[in-house]
């Protein structure tokens, strides 16, 4: 299962072009694929890197691993969003 993750989140990020979609906080990391390639290249950890993936509706609420249902996020407006809530997205 973590090799179809990886791919797909590899499909997110691309789509989106390293960005954040969702743009919640002031701290918005925006355009991560320097940070990105770093971290690809195993110079920084993803953490590091502050990219992530997140669900459009939450798993927690039904949403699945599909790729319309998932976002490339800033790991700082990933956190600030939780999973309390279905989101609009900036595609």
């Amino acid at each position: 299962m973590r090799n179809f993750h990886t791919k797909l989140k590899q499909k997110v990020y691309k789509r989106d072009a390293y960005t954040c979609q969702l743009r919640l906080v002031p701290g918005c990391l925006g355009d991560m694929k320097d940070r990105y390639e770093k971290w690809r290249a195993g110079k920084i950890t993803r953490v590091k890197a502050g990219i992530s993936v997140d669900h459009i509706h939450p798993t927690s609420r039904g949403g699945h691993w599909h790729l319309e249902n998932l976002v490339t996020a800033c790991i700082p407006c990933n956190k600030h969003k939780g999973s309390s809530v279905t989101h609009t997205v900036l595609l």
